[in-house]
């Protein structure tokens, strides 16, 4: 009974998204009864849903190598394989869930996420889609249809795919920030907060969510809401490259210049031929009246750059000249 009370407890906090809490539950119990394929893909899927992708997958790949049968956990195990960009991983993982069964919605969901980690949405699409036909109310497969659209730039399709997945699942996270995705790139950024809130009121440990919720607030002009929210994604993941760079451009705006460089140095440690970085530091020294280290930054990023370099050389006239060249780039 007590084995039982200890399950219970780690599975009901995961299903709340206590996921912290979870596995310390699940770390609790006995080797011969943590040691099993369904305690390792649980403890997999409370690690990929605060985005700790190399610890999830180590759990998925010790499930699936404990219980190669079993296909349940699967189709997130096939997505924590595509967050970490591993194709050869995945397809292995395609493959052999196509042996065990063509009548599994689990394994039409890792071959879909083999052809979207290619950037094939359309086949994506048609895998997914195969899935539903095996079950029409798996919300996971409906959200993974979602985002296949938004890719295509199809917002009437995604955001109904989106809608189903919450009508199976009120409490589908990913179904909230794919609708609020939709309404950022529509620059609704009102519906967008909204969504994203609303995601995170069920996720609060996911730190992609606080950074998007910060740009929505950015977006809005409300830059102490947004810099929290940074903040918060940045206690959960401080090696979050997009929520550092959208920190320190939130730090440009508020004024926080010393605080934006401190931000930006340790970036490019990280991130070194990302030409967006140099070319907000040098727009910082430009804004400090650093013309010399503001020209060195933006000649860096010219060096790294071909598709924005007609940007890149405005901004190095615009240091001889009164005018604010004010084109933004995206990391």
């Amino acid at each position: 009974m007590a084995l039982l009370v200890k399950l219970g407890q780690a599975f009901s906090h995961m299903c709340l998204y206590m996921l912290d809490e979870a596995i310390g539950y699940f770390n609790q119990l006995p080797a011969r009864q943590f040691n099993t394929g369904w305690v390792f893909s649980q403890l997999g899927r409370c690690y990929m849903e605060t985005t700790r992708y190399s610890e999830a997958e180590r759990y998925f790949a010790d499930a699936f190598r404990l219980e190669p049968y079993r296909l349940e956990g699967l189709e997130y195990y096939s997505t924590c394989l595509w967050q970490l960009k591993k194709p050869v991983e995945l397809c292995h993982v395609a493959h052999a869930a196509l042996e065990r069964s063509l009548y599994a919605p689990e394994t039409w969901i890792c071959v879909g996420n083999c052809f979207s980690l290619q950037k094939e949405h359309e086949n994506a699409l048609k895998f997914f889609s195969r899935a539903l036909q095996l079950n029409p109310a798996f919300s996971y497969a409906h959200c993974l249809c979602g985002h296949e659209y938004v890719y295509n730039e199809d917002w009437t399709r995604a955001k109904k795919c989106f809608d189903l997945a919450l009508s199976y699942d009120m409490k589908s996270y990913n179904a909230w920030w794919g609708l609020g995705n939709i309404y950022f790139k529509q620059e609704k950024f009102d519906k967008a907060a909204d969504q994203f809130s609303r995601a995170l009121a069920i996720n609060p440990k996911n730190p992609v969510l606080y950074t998007y919720l910060g740009m929505t607030m950015a977006c809005k002009d409300a830059l102490e809401e947004a810099l929290m929210n940074f903040e918060n994604a940045e206690l959960l993941d401080k090696g979050n490259v997009l929520n550092k760079f959208q920190k320190a451009n939130v730090l440009v705006r508020l004024g926080q210049f010393d605080l934006a460089l401190k931000e930006l140095d340790r970036l490019r440690l990280f991130m070194p031929r990302e030409s967006p970085i140099p070319v907000l530091i040098g727009k910082i020294y430009k804004k400090l009246g650093k013309v010399d280290k503001a020209h060195h930054y933006f000649n860096l990023a010219l060096d790294l750059e071909n598709k924005e370099n007609q940007k890149i050389k405005g901004l190095i006239e615009s240091l001889h000249t009164q005018n604010e060249f004010n084109e933004d780039f995206d990391l």
